[in-house]
Parts: structure tokens; C-alpha cells; sequence
């Protein structure tokens, strides 16, 4: 039998883990949505109703939220669906030569890219020796009483899949023609 990646550009696996992995991303962000929502459902069914406080549920579901806003950043970044502030569309709008025009969108791309993904890779460095000082020191969450890394542990993915994507977004804009997103 033939190899299954014969014949396939290093570019083209590199969309394909690209691709898995922010469909791996949206699935876990959707489910720690629902973990959270149910928590603070059950924490003010708890507290109102069955008037049995609950204080764990409370730290869970602000860990919850920080791990799915973290997670989910990163498809974001994929999708370019970050909230942006585009001034220079206004100047780009004046450009009446579209070969110019898709010179200077592809330029502007590459300069906003490369710079996401300098300080995302800078955040994940910092957040990863972050996360071992916190390993080191065995510190717990307070009412949980998990070890706190975890949490810092999927801050820290967090940065490194927005710096990821973000790569893949230079690569993209490098060496796919405008339109092509095979």
C-alpha cells in the first residue's frame, strides 16, 4: 500500500493539525461552557433553594470560565474572530488598484501576525515558567484543594495555541493566493 502522506505538501499537514486542532479546542471550550453553566446552576439551586451553601462551586466555575476563555482564544485566533479595531481599513479602502490593494492587506497581515505571535509566544514562555514555580511550591486551590498548576497549565496552553494559529495565519498568508484556502 502507498503512504498516506505521499505525495502531500509539509504545508498541507500542517493546515490539517492546524484544523484538528482548533476543532479539538472548540469541542473542549464548549464542554467546559456547559460544565460552568451547570455549576452555577447547581450553586444557586444550592444556595437559594436548598439553602445547603456550596463555596466550591463558586471557585470551579471561575476556573471553568478562565480555561475556556484561554482554550477558546485560540480558535479564535484561527477564525480571526478576536475583536479588532481597524482603522487602516479606511486607507486601504482608498487604494483603487486592486493589485495594490491585496499587496498592502497581505503586508499589513503579515506585520499584525508576526507581532500576535511575538507576544503570545512571549506570554506563553512567561506563563509556562510561571506554571513550574507553581509546581515547585505544590500550592493548592482554596476550596477545591486541586493543585493550582492546573489551571495555570491551560493558561499557559492557551498562549502557545494563539501563538500557534497565529504562525499558521503568517504561513497562510505567505504562501496561499487570496481566495485559496485549500
Amino acid at each position: 500500500m502507498e503512504n498516506q502522506t505521499k505525495g502531500k505538501k509539509p504545508l498541507d499537514i500542517l493546515w490539517k493539525i492546524d484544523d484538528f486542532m482548533a476543532l479539538g479546542e472548540k469541542h473542549v471550550a464548549t464542554l467546559l461552557f456547559i460544565a460552568m453553566i451547570f455549576f452555577m446552576v447547581y450553586q444557586v439551586t444550592a444556595r437559594f433553594i436548598l439553602q445547603i451553601p456550596a463555596p466550591w462551586t463558586e471557585e470551579l466555575s471561575r476556573y471553568l470560565w478562565i480555561c475556556m476563555g484561554f482554550i477558546g482564544s485560540g480558535v479564535a485566533m484561527k477564525t480571526q474572530t478576536h475583536i479588532e479595531i481597524n482603522v487602516i481599513q479606511t486607507y486601504i479602502d482608498n487604494v483603487k488598484d486592486t493589485k495594490k490593494k491585496a499587496q498592502v492587506i497581505k503586508l499589513i497581515d503579515l506585520v499584525r501576525f508576526s507581532i500576535i505571535l511575538a507576544f503570545c509566544a512571549y506570554m506563553a514562555h512567561m506563563c509556562f515558567d510561571f506554571t513550574l514555580r507553581v509546581i515547585a511550591m505544590n500550592q493548592l486551590t482554596p476550596a477545591l484543594q486541586i493543585p493550582k498548576w492546573w489551571i495555570d497549565a491551560v493558561i499557559t496552553f492557551g498562549w502557545a495555541s494563539m501563538a500557534f494559529h497565529s504562525f499558521i495565519l503568517i504561513l497562510k498568508t505567505l504562501f496561499l493566493q487570496t481566495g485559496d484556502e485549500s
